[in-house]
């Protein structure tokens, strides 16, 4: 059963804790399914129309958007280190992807490597 409830840091701490344990017993043996690390994905090789080629260098900004939550000015001002900050959506939602501001996706973190990362989960204007 998924809790809607946010996770304290100690949780949160505890759980980072069992993934590195789980890494460490994975490099040891097969690969557990419980992981969720994924190498990035090899770009798929397109053969593109003249006219594509000419723009197909041209740099992009895909965000990941978590949500997002309206504030007065004062609470704004209120806001510090340490602060946790109310979003309109939960936990378990997928993320929205947008390119350059537009939504083009939905989608959920995970690890590339050691870094997050994006699994996209639908695809051409969510």
């Amino acid at each position: 059963m998924i809790n809607d409830e946010p996770l304290t840091q100690e949780q949160v701490d505890e759980l980072l804790m069992k993934t590195r344990d789980l890494r460490q017993v994975a490099s040891n043996s097969e690969p557990l399914e419980s992981v969720r690390t994924i190498e990035a994905a090899p770009r798929n090789e397109v053969v593109l129309p003249d006219e594509l080629r000419r723009v197909q260098d041209i740099g992009l900004r895909l965000t990941a958007e978590i949500g997002e939550g309206r504030f007065s000015v004062g609470y704004f001002l209120s806001l510090g280190i340490g602060t946790r900050i109310p979003l309109n959506s939960r936990w378990t939602d997928p993320l929205v992807l947008r390119l350059n501001g537009k939504s083009v996706g939905r989608g959920k973190v995970v690890l590339v490597g050691n870094k997050f990362g994006v699994e996209v989960t639908e695809w051409g204007g969510a």
